[in-house]
């Protein structure tokens, strides 16, 4: 590490980004006009910071889950419905089944029945048609289609846990086209916490009939993408791309207010050691990632394809850093050309050799039909021994914790020396790529 890196790295104030942490562990960011607030306390942090903001407004097609039930008789069980879940506040009634899940593929995208289920040999269109599937997991895109292409009228699905995880089921990707439109789910799909799962399972045994209700609030939504560039001197139309979301699931502590926050901190550090850049730094935060299955990035990589295909170095994403107990590596993204760079970095800075994951068709990973080199998406999390330890099932962010996608991912979920360290690897990331 040069003196002039450790100098950069010393000017982390790691109480300004924590401002903006604990701002937004106080409001909720998934309504649109939650969304919008939360943007304007970004771009007025941002104009504070000296930094010209340029503020793109396009019209996305979000889902945003307001209720959900299932209901047997007069027994209620509380649910919540996936983004993009077919919304039937009436309701829908059939005989529920329940088939039993694969407990090592829970968190996998496959739509083999052989993987998804423990019984083999399955025909679910005869097992599922016309009748309610239950089952354990998350409603996640790949089960849902595979349950509806069976006939069956809703999906139930059973979180490990004794909180509900929000989520999304659809397989399109970002705002739908006239083309993908008929992929939308046509079922609704509910997730139900595992006590409510195992009374309903012996329910499914008797062979009643349920009903699943979902409510959510769809269409066009105008939403904010608030856009920072910080010019390199030598060549400045080369940029490498940082991008996170600032929507969330309520109030979204470590998913995504942290990386929100780091992003911000990145940008007063590097705006001012500008005169230092080689290349530029173009940092965006999405709206539409949890409501839209990534509506924002798509908008903007759809918009802008030419420019980030001619100019853009790398893609460097953002969601969910600063967690506590997060302080290991071994889960980090990033392309097989990315990795000595981001080796480097991480070995440096924590100590820590990283171990590899591929990028995966998630996050606000829009720009793989571009072209853009890829590293980082979730960067820290909690070792495997300690979250065996804890006894918590895996997760897709906030460090492994398991309020993730939940009420509970509050500020207790940020760790302000975890955030440190995460500001850090960007930080020294994206100024080894740009200067």
């Amino acid at each position: 590490m040069t003196p002039h890196e450790r100098d950069l790295l010393n000017q982390i104030d790691v109480n300004i980004p924590w401002e903006l942490v604990s701002k937004f562990s106080t409001m909720k960011r998934c309504l649109p006009e939650e969304v919008d607030k939360a943007a304007d306390v970004i771009i007025k942090k941002l104009l504070d910071f000296g930094l010209p903001v340029k503020i793109f407004e396009p019209e996305i097609y979000l889902s945003i889950p307001l209720d959900a039930s299932v209901v047997v008789d007069k027994l209620i069980f509380k649910a919540k419905p996936p983004s993009m879940s077919l919304s039937v506040p009436n309701g829908v009634h059939g005989e529920i089944v329940y088939l039993r899940a694969n407990q090592n593929n829970l968190r996998k995208y496959t739509q083999n029945p052989s993987e998804v289920f423990v019984e083999k040999n399955l025909n679910l269109k005869e097992r599922l048609c016309n009748k309610i599937l239950l089952t354990e997991g998350f409603g996640n895109p790949a089960l849902t289609s595979l349950v509806q292409e069976s006939g069956a009228r809703g999906l139930v699905v059973i979180n490990p846990g004794q909180d509900i995880h929000w989520g999304t089921c659809t397989t399109i990707w970002g705002t739908p086209g006239l083309n993908d439109l008929k992929k939308k789910p046509k079922i609704p799909v509910v997730a139900v916490n595992k006590q409510s799962g195992e009374k309903l399972i012996n329910i499914a045994h008797d062979g009643l009939m349920v009903s699943i209700k979902t409510d959510l609030l769809e269409g066009w939504f105008k939403q904010k993408i608030p856009v920072v560039q910080i010019d390199g001197n030598q060549e400045p139309h080369h940029f490498i791309l940082l991008h996170g979301h600032y929507d969330s699931w309520d109030v979204g502590v470590g998913d995504n207010a942290t990386g929100d926050a780091l992003m911000l901190e990145v940008a007063r550090i590097l705006h001012g050691n500008r005169d230092c850049l080689r290349r530029s730094v173009r940092i965006a935060w999405w709206p539409g990632h949890s409501t839209g299955r990534y509506a924002g990035s798509a908008w903007y990589a759809d918009n802008h394809a030419k420019d980030i295909d001619e100019n853009c170095v790398a893609s460097v994403n953002c969601d969910s850093p600063g967690c506590r107990w997060a302080t290991s590596y071994h889960k980090t993204t990033c392309m097989a050309e990315m990795k000595t760079h981001v080796k480097n970095v991480i070995q440096e800075i924590t100590g820590q050799v990283p171990k590899w994951i591929r990028p995966k068709r998630a996050g606000d990973h829009s720009f793989y039909n571009i072209g853009l080199s890829t590293y980082f998406s979730l960067s820290s999390t909690m070792p495997d021994d300690l979250r065996k330890e804890k006894k918590y099932y895996e997760v897709s962010g906030c460090g492994g914790n398991i309020a993730w996608h939940t009420e509970k991912d509050t500020i207790d979920i940020a760790d302000y020396d975890v955030l440190k360290t995460d500001i850090e690897i960007y930080l020294l990331a994206i100024w080894r790529h740009a200067s």
